[in-house]
Parts: C-alpha cells; structure tokens; sequence
C-alpha cells in the first residue's frame, strides 16, 4: 500500500476533509502522518492479509474442483472436505479473530465474516477467493481510521493546534471602530470590529465569539468551543461589545478556550 496514493483517497472521499486540507495545506501531512502510523501498527494484518489472499487465490478454485470436478466420488468430496476445513481453520478463522482483537472494527469484521460463509454456502464460493478480500478489508480499515484519526484532531483543536483552525476563521481583516484592536486579531484570527459588534467566521457553530472584561477594567476577546453535538458547517460567530469598551487584548492563555 502506497501512502501517498491512500491519502489522496481520503482527501477524495470526504469533502470535509477535502475542504480542511484546501484551508490549511499543512493537514495533508497530518494526514500522511496518520496513515503512516495506521500502516505500522497494523502491519502484522496487513502482511498476513497479502499471505492469506495468495494462497486463496491457490486453494479456492483448488477446493471447487475437487468438490465438483474430480472423478474419484466419495474420495474425491472427502479430499475436499478437509482440504476445506483446513483452509478455514488454519487461515481463515485466525486471521478473522486477530482482526476483531486489533481493530476493534466491527463494520471490516461483519463483512468479512459474511463473505466468507456466502462462499462456503455457496456452490461454486470457492472461485471467489481469487479476489484480494483481506487486502481490501485491511486497507478500507486504514482509511476509515485514518480519516476519523484526523477530523478528530481538527475537531478537538486547542491552543497547541490553533493553526489547524486559523484558516477557518476568514472574514475580510478591517477596522470599522474607535475601538483599538490588537493587529493579531484582525490580521491572523480575522476579527471584524463593526460599530459595537465583533465578529469572525467559524467551522462550526460550537465555536462562540466572547467578551469578558478584566479586573483592570480591559477587554479580552475570546473563541469558546461549546461541548455536545454540532454541525460541522462554516458560520459567523457575533458579541455585542460593552459601551465601556475602549481596547479589546488577547487573554494571555490564547485566543481559543473550552466552555466551561
């Protein structure tokens, strides 16, 4: 498996993803780290997934010749039998119950599981095995992981990771105020100061533009991230600013904070 190659894949099937890596380019190689990671710890799977489809590709037509095909009768289905039985207790079966220990997939695992007994049900299911089943259940598990691993870490963006949120917030840079307005928040965070309104665009709704006023009597302006469930869809955070405002500062802890 390519890393490269998997992560465009990625990028191709989520458009939110899609979207977060167009803002801020530096995710792709969050992303490649991701998949990077995924591949190495998931190695042992992704080694015995190779062997595994080999030797189906050999065994699987194999087993549905000696069923249907030999000449020797009783003999003939006997061979099969435990040619069969071998396959799925030696193969199969612990490849099945190592992947469910690792990767806690259940989605990979039921597939698995269903394509194996529609083959062994089946007349003619061993043929099906010249396909790479367990190669494509190992890699559809590292991109579905990979993907979750990284809206993940752009969802959960803290002080650390601001970068990974800075490109959502995007309004035009401007001053519209007598308010004095520090230049990192007009010009990195994209603040708009209009009148006696702030405001800034953001990936999601769970971020709240606020405004607390300290006990030396200035202003700090401030993103909270609100727990609980949200659409991740781009909006426009607004606060009203106190009449008393004069000067709005960064809090010294950074510009993103948790709802308490």
């Amino acid at each position: 498996m390519n890393i490269d190659d998997t992560v465009e894949r990625i990028i191709r099937k989520n458009p939110r993803i899609q979207q977060a890596v167009e803002n801020d380019p530096s995710l792709r190689n969050k992303l490649s780290d991701i998949v990077e990671e995924n591949y190495t710890s998931n190695s042992t799977l992704l080694n015995w997934a190779k062997f595994n489809d080999k030797a189906n590709r050999i065994l699987g037509p194999l087993e549905a010749g000696l069923r249907y095909l030999s000449p020797l009768g009783s003999i003939g289905f006997g061979i099969y039998s435990a040619a069969k039985l071998l396959h799925y207790g030696l193969l199969k079966l612990p490849y099945a119950v190592y992947y469910a220990a690792k990767t806690h997939d259940v989605k990979g695992t039921l597939a698995l599981t269903l394509a194996e007994v529609a083959k062994y049900v089946t007349p003619f299911g061993g043929v099906g095995d010249v396909l790479p089943l367990y190669q494509k259940t190992i890699e559809s598990y590292v991109i579905r992981n990979s993907a979750k691993k990284l809206e993940d870490y752009i969802g959960t963006c803290s002080e650390a990771r601001e970068p990974a949120l800075q490109p959502a917030l995007a309004l035009a840079s401007g001053r519209r105020s007598r308010i004095k307005v520090p230049r990192k928040l007009t010009d990195q965070y994209r603040v708009v100061v209009d009148g006696r309104k702030a405001r800034v665009n953001v990936p999601s709704p769970r971020y709240k533009l606020r405004v607390a006023e300290t006990d030396d009597g200035a202003h700090e302006l401030y993103l909270v991230k609100n727990g609980g469930i949200y659409p991740n869809v781009y909006s426009t955070s607004e606060v009203d600013l106190p009449d008393n405002v004069r000067e709005l500062r960064l809090p010294k802890q950074g510009f993103l904070k948790m709802a308490a």
